[in-house]
Parts: C-alpha cells; structure tokens; sequence
C-alpha cells in the first residue's frame, strides 16, 4: 500500500498502538485513529509515517506519550490529543517536530510549568496552570 494517503481507524476497539502499522506506506498523511482504547503511544510510534499531516487521536485514553513517539517525524501540521487522559507534558516531547496546531483540551493537565514557545515551537509564551 505504498500509495494510501489516508487511513482511518477511528471508532474501533483498538487498545494498543502497534508500530509496525502500515510498515510499507511512508505516503500516508493523514492518520485517524479518534474514538478507540489506546492508552499509551510508545517510541517511535510514527516511525512509517514521516510525511504525515494530520494526526487525529482524540478520544482515546491514552495517558502516556513516550520522549521517543515522534522520532523522525518533523512536521506535523495538526495533532488532535483531546479527550484524553494526559495528565502531564514534557517540554522536550515535541523538541524536533514542526507543528503548527495541537489539540489537547480535555486531558488531565493542570498546569505546563514551561515556555509555551519551547513546549510547541513557535507559539505563544505563556504559563498555563
């Protein structure tokens, strides 16, 4: 499947990110994976997908993001993460990525105790707690 640039797997019951999803369609770009389990996206999980565009994982229940899930990916230009269980953010999370706008109301944060400009590239540099 060298040519899908869509996927959608929303409203599944998926539980488990698996990385060798889609190993041979590095052209996807968009990935849809809204409405399903998942709680943990591991290293490396974008791995196949370097081109992708928009990343819709809202809806979910995830509550960890491994320091290593977007390794070689280095433009993303949407992240949907809301309705999750998120309940912290390291600022080095999205260190190498590109993203223009990311998405995570209703998660369990309470407070991101850093530049907002060094957590998410270029965007405002506020405190929110």
């Amino acid at each position: 499947m060298p040519k899908l640039d869509l996927l959608d797997i929303s409203m599944n019951n998926l539980t488990l990110w698996d990385n060798n999803w889609l190993a041979v369609s590095s052209e996807l770009s968009v990935l849809l994976v809204n409405h399903n389990q998942i709680t943990e996206i591991p290293d490396e999980a974008f791995k196949n997908f370097p081109n992708v565009f928009g990343l819709d994982l809202r809806h979910n229940k995830i509550s960890r993001i491994s320091m290593k899930a977007f390794h070689n990916v280095g433009h993303i230009h949407n992240i949907d993460l809301s309705s999750n269980e998120i309940d912290s953010w390291s600022p080095d999370l999205l260190a190498n990525v590109n993203i223009t706008r990311i998405d995570l109301r209703l998660n369990r944060l309470k407070c991101i105790e850093e530049d907002l400009g060094k957590v998410f590239g270029n965007g405002p540099t506020n405190v929110l707690c």
